[in-house]
């Protein structure tokens, strides 16, 4: 319990001091990330949206573009692989879908 001024300051030093101490359920999760780095036209995108497709369990594909993003999620819907779309001017959720296309 906070009862004084300093014990407030000091449980926030403490707290900035410790970031895996602010979700400590979000941090015990295992998780792996792929990221595509290249110049430009190296078929970055490609790479990526294969290997996203190619996954059967929970995957989020992050586009640095609205436009891309969209893309993503259509493909994947017409490949029959149901697909979340999240971005900053649309969200559209499907219930019982493994895949997720958001911007970043």
């Amino acid at each position: 319990m906070i009862e004084t001024n300093k014990d407030m300051v000091e449980y926030y030093v403490k707290l900035t001091k410790q970031p895996k101490t602010w979700y400590p359920t979000a941090c015990s999760v295992k998780r792996s990330i792929i990221y595509h780095c290249g110049p430009t036209n190296s078929r970055k995108s490609h790479a990526a949206l294969k290997r996203f497709m190619d996954l059967n369990h929970k995957a989020i594909y992050c586009s640095p573009l609205r436009l891309l993003a969209m893309e993503v999620c259509d493909r994947l819907s017409a490949s029959a692989i149901s697909c979340n779309l999240i971005t900053g001017q649309e969200k559209i959720m499907k219930p019982l879908t493994t895949h997720i296309s958001c911007t970043t």
